[in-house]
């Protein structure tokens, strides 16, 4: 996949920050990406550690192979077009080897077959890059949370930064100077827009991360910052 690839893209625009998650006193969950294109390997690395896990990157199967740790929560994302081992063929292999963790499966275009094969084959679920970040994402969550010993507080930390990750960059702004303590006014004077901008922003603020106040929105602001 060339790095004009949708998820690529979109995450560019996203402006996420390079920043390894944590979660406080629990080990970070491991998301091992199994992907030959560069450029998609370090996209898919800023994406997942943006959102709070731990990303391992490998650039084939064979690579994959030699540092996958089965024992740790979290889930394998291969592309299905790898040079030498197929992500396929992978897949199948890690499940006559009777690994549990969940494996995503994805692809630069929808084909029904391959996709009806991958879940055949034991894949969690399956992607194209078209459907860009946030479908990643929601699918690396749900395949965790499918999994094995994830502890419900750990699957709240990234649900919450699953929702963060839906703001614009403005709507960030936004977020980041109300939860300092500024009102709406002083938000409008610092950021250069008007006063009802910023009530506008605030309402989508509140329905995308489905806040009831904004307390509980400056609360998982916080919770977001907290585990990055």
């Amino acid at each position: 996949m060339k790095s004009t690839d949708p998820i690529a893209s979109d995450n560019k625009e996203r402006q996420i920050p390079v920043q390894v998650g944590s979660t406080g006193q629990n080990p970070p969950v491991t998301v091992f990406v199994v992907d030959d294109d560069p450029s998609v390997r370090q996209t898919l690395q800023l994406l997942l550690e943006s959102a709070g896990f731990r990303a391992e990157c490998c650039a084939s199967a064979e690579e994959f192979q030699r540092i996958f740790d089965s024992t740790s929560p979290g889930c394998v994302v291969i592309d299905m077009g790898l040079p030498g081992m197929s992500g396929i063929a992978l897949l199948e292999e890690l499940q006559r080897k009777g690994v549990t963790t969940p494996v995503i499966l994805f692809t630069g275009s929808h084909d029904a077959a391959l996709a009806a094969r991958a879940i055949k084959a034991g894949a969690q679920d399956y992607c194209t890059k078209s459907q860009g970040p946030t479908a990643l994402l929601d699918s690396v969550c749900k395949a965790i949370q499918a999994g094995r010993g994830v502890p419900k507080e750990l699957d709240h930390t990234h649900e919450t930064s699953l929702r963060i990750l839906e703001l614009t960059p403005r709507e960030r702004e936004v977020l980041e100077l109300l939860a300092s303590g500024n009102g709406n006014q002083q938000v409008a004077a610092l950021l250069g827009i008007s006063v009802k901008t910023v009530a506008t922003h605030r309402a989508s603020l509140m329905r995308k991360t489905q806040s009831d106040s904004l307390a509980t929105l400056t609360g998982r602001w916080y919770t977001y910052k907290s585990c990055r």
